[in-house]
């Protein structure tokens, strides 16, 4: 007959089947285990590795081993392990003083606000081990690498316990660097110290290699981690995908896809938005469009960011009748139902005007004028209809809608009462911003567009007239496709 730690881990994983979340699977559980008599220990110990793979190995449950339990709990008892440790070398011993410190140090964290971390440490008269430790996971959160390091070197100083939490947070930092040398040092002294990678620690090494675009690097760091009988999640994935997607290598990306299956995973949304990544870089507009079709094939839905992404790889590459295939994309995202953001608007941009954010302010008033009308009037009916969607944009995207729009005013003729600008005799045109009436708001009165109001000021455009403001009292252009 099963034990009760047994059954424990029958119910809990029966939980894990039906709901398929872990939130869902562990409060639930308790209140059943008390109806049967099971003890809250027991519901415990079932979370312990070892007693969990006897049981599964023991019991030969074949439903135990489903992929997405095992990897939900994987995750959990990686998570207690750590924390079971933790508390060995110092929660036992902390003070309440220096509780209350690592709370208010993991808020500061949260906040991304080295100021309070380091005040919070400041006030301590004899910071403890796990005050030290949670300054370094501020430091990492604020991106404070130098500070990071000066106070990791005074807890070798000092021969204060230095965790895994402290390690992987200079991994961290030094990942956001591609400091590979370092991530190499810091694994090193790590088991030194009498410690486990884990695969937060491996995870953070990888995203490092990749940012340095060491893709040989990344895959000896991979085979260690499996080596050392750590299984990968589905967030290992990700990031191991992202090495491959910095260097612009769909194909190798496909090959670590395919090995998912391996380790019971199959790939979804965001390992495949990391496959397009990897054609956008390249870039390969024809591996993108065909990334989407096989997503969709495997029963996987594109998000906003996958069709942004494929999208950007149509305008990086321009193949024959990409622009065909870019208004065939977006005609196939309204049909699944998914909406704009403000970067699929900014990568829409980019199809009629091209990629003016990098260049200068001059640069980019230079370069809106030398496009065609039609090419401005479509940019300028792409910020129209964000607009009317109640979307905001970033410093950078509202200046070049302001350029586009005082360039789109030259080109057309302007006056108190209406003209016509035809296509042919726009580019004839010598109007400069010195001759354009003071009022910010103008009517527009396109023959492709409809009639509309544009605030030159703002920059903002509408349907409905501005209020307080006469029929008469606008200056109006008129544009004949």
């Amino acid at each position: 007959p099963l034990s009760q730690t047994h059954l424990t881990a029958v119910m809990l994983t029966l939980t894990f089947r039906t709901h398929g979340r872990l939130a869902l699977a562990l409060q639930p559980s308790r209140r059943c285990f008390r109806k049967i008599g099971v003890s809250e220990q027991s519901w415990k110990s079932c979370l312990q590795p070892r007693l969990f793979s006897s049981f599964a190995a023991t019991e030969g449950e074949t439903w135990l081993n489903r992929a997405d339990s095992r990897e939900r709990l994987g995750l959990q008892l990686v998570d207690e392990s750590r924390e079971r440790r933790r508390g060995e070398g110092q929660n036992s011993t902390v003070s309440q003083a220096g509780l209350e410190a690592k709370a208010e140090l993991i808020q500061a964290a949260i906040e991304r606000n080295w100021d309070a971390a380091k005040a919070i440490f400041d006030r301590l008269e004899s910071p403890e081990p796990i005050v030290y430790n949670y300054l370094l996971h501020a430091a990492d959160r604020c991106s404070k690498r130098s500070e990071a390091e000066s106070i990791f070197a005074e807890m070798g100083r000092k021969n204060i316990i230095r965790d895994e939490l402290a390690y992987t947070s200079l991994i961290n930092l030094s990942s956001k660097e591609g400091d590979t040398h370092r991530i190499r040092e810091l694994f090193a002294q790590l088991r030194a110290d009498g410690l486990r990678p884990d695969t937060m620690a491996y995870s953070a090494a990888l995203t490092g290699y990749g940012r340095a675009g060491d893709v040989a690097g990344a895959m000896t760091i991979w085979q260690e981690m499996l080596q050392a009988g750590l299984r990968p999640t589905t967030i290992s994935f990700v990031v191991l995908l992202n090495v491959f997607a910095s260097v612009g290598d769909p194909v190798g990306a496909r090959e670590r896809m395919a090995e998912m299956e391996s380790h019971g995973f199959s790939p979804q949304t965001p390992h495949w938005n990391v496959l397009l990544k990897a054609c956008l870089r390249k870039p390969d507009a024809p591996a993108a469009l065909m990334a989407l079709q096989e997503m969709r094939a495997s029963s996987v839905s594109p998000n906003v960011v996958s069709y942004t992404t494929a999208l950007g790889a149509l305008h990086k590459s321009r193949p024959e009748n990409w622009e065909a295939q870019a208004q065939a994309l977006c005609s196939e995202m309204r049909a699944e139902g998914v909406q704009e953001d403000s970067f699929f608007v900014e990568e829409k941009l980019k199809g009629h005007i091209g990629n003016l954010n990098p260049m200068g302010s001059r640069g980019r008033r230079a370069a809106l004028e030398e496009l065609d009308i039609s090419a401005l009037q479509g940019a300028a009916d792409t910020f129209r209809a964000a607009h009317l969607q109640g979307m905001s944009f970033g410093p950078r995207t509202r200046q070049l809608e302001q350029e586009l729009l005082d360039v789109l005013s030259m080109r057309t003729r302007v006056s108190q009462s209406p003209t016509t600008a035809t296509h042919s005799d726009i580019g004839h045109t010598s109007l400069t911003p010195s001759i354009l009436p003071m009022a910010d708001w103008v009517e527009v009165r396109s023959t492709a567009h409809g009639n509309y109001f544009w605030d030159r000021a703002s920059g903002v455009t509408q349907w409905d007239r501005p209020k307080g403001i006469a029929a008469t009292s606008l200056p109006v252009v008129e544009i004949a496709a």
